[in-house]
């Protein structure tokens, strides 16, 4: 089934560029901002490593900058869409409860920071998902069929993230996931960022003479039953459905995905889960083992990751250096939730006639 919906702006913000172009050029430049915390030490009296957006003072901590990220993230994406934000909606991807954050804060903060941004929007039309790492591609589906419904015209669907809070640092340390130089084989930095997509129909970019950035082929979602921080063996179940989903709208052989992007950490598990499902998958990619996992310049930017990762894949069209006319974005939630995302290039629409 081919996906009527189009990507007609960005936005962004993280540790590696304050928008969405410098973020993307960033990270394809192999620009990191891994550093250390400016005052917190971990379980064994060293440094921790995180992330941090250098333009935050150092003592606003979890949803203080999780509400300023999202601010700037979502002013950048709706810059050329304001005569149409009456009409629009927005799918805002939020970490899972856990210390330092609940989900229950998730919809005050999301309508906060749309009443300030865009007070055109219906607060009624503003959607939180707590869901993770996979909540901004849960997003992008929720939002197509929001646009499929006509209950908008356009969707804003994006995510945000921060781990920088005392109480959610000195719980990753706890669980053993934060990197350190004792025991790093399940850990990460921890980062973060906000992103955010518009999302329109084709008819409706004619319409409104809107230029398309890139095309949302397919969406794959799923949940993986042996999740991680349990005795379980993770075999990729979910993340292969995802995937086989997400690529079920390629005309294959023909469609490769040439990049695929991932939020994979440092973690094992993830990088396991990963193994397993390229294994299965190997006929949708040129290469199912060649990836790009950004967290190696930004930290893990959890609920962030499913919008900051297609943001990359869309400047990869822009700027011309993607490998085929299809990327794929790929994130797992800890709660289990898997989500994939198959992004086409614009000009490959006019390639094959399709106005």
């Amino acid at each position: 089934m081919t996906l009527d919906a189009c990507i007609v702006n960005c936005g962004a913000r993280t540790v590696v560029g304050l928008r969405a172009w410098t973020t993307a050029a960033a990270v394809r430049a192999g620009i990191s901002r891994l550093g250390f915390h400016p005052y917190m030490l971990d379980k064994y009296g060293d440094e921790m490593r995180v992330a941090m957006d250098c333009k935050l003072d150092e003592h606003v901590e979890g949803e203080d900058r999780m509400r300023r990220l999202a601010r700037w993230a979502l002013e950048e994406v709706c810059e050329p869409l304001a005569p149409f934000l009456s009409r629009a909606a927005v799918f805002m991807g939020l970490p899972e409860s856990r210390p330092g954050w609940s989900a229950d804060a998730g919809l005050p903060l999301a309508r906060e920071v749309v009443g300030e941004v865009a007070p055109a929007i219906p607060l009624e039309r503003v959607v939180a998902l707590p869901h993770g790492n996979a909540s901004a591609i849960f997003g992008m589906a929720r939002a197509i069929e929001a646009l499929r419904a006509g209950e908008c015209e356009v969707a804003l669907v994006g995510g945000v993230e921060s781990y920088i809070h005392v109480d959610t640092l000195e719980w990753l340390d706890d669980n053993g996931q934060l990197l350190n130089d004792h025991d790093s084989r399940s850990s990460f930095v921890p980062g973060e960022g906000a992103g955010f997509l518009a999302l329109a129909s084709r008819s409706w970019c004619r319409s409104q003479r809107v230029p398309v950035l890139a095309r949302v082929v397919g969406i794959g979602l799923a949940e993986e039953p042996n999740r991680i921080k349990t005795d379980a063996v993770c075999t990729g179940e979910g993340l292969t459905r995802a995937i086989r989903d997400a690529v079920q709208g390629l005309d294959l052989p023909e469609d490769k995905i040439g990049d695929t992007l991932c939020d994979l950490n440092g973690e094992r598990y993830r990088s396991e889960e990963f193994a397993f499902a390229a294994l299965r998958n190997p006929h949708p990619f040129v290469d199912a083992n060649c990836f790009a996992a950004p967290a190696d310049s930004w930290g893990d930017v959890g609920a962030a990751s499913g919008a900051l990762l297609a943001i990359c894949g869309v400047a990869s069209f822009m700027r011309s250096y993607a490998k085929t006319d299809h990327v794929m974005a790929f994130a797992g939630s800890e709660s289990g939730l898997r989500g994939a995302v198959v992004l086409g290039a614009a000009r490959a629409q006019l390639d094959k006639g399709i106005p």
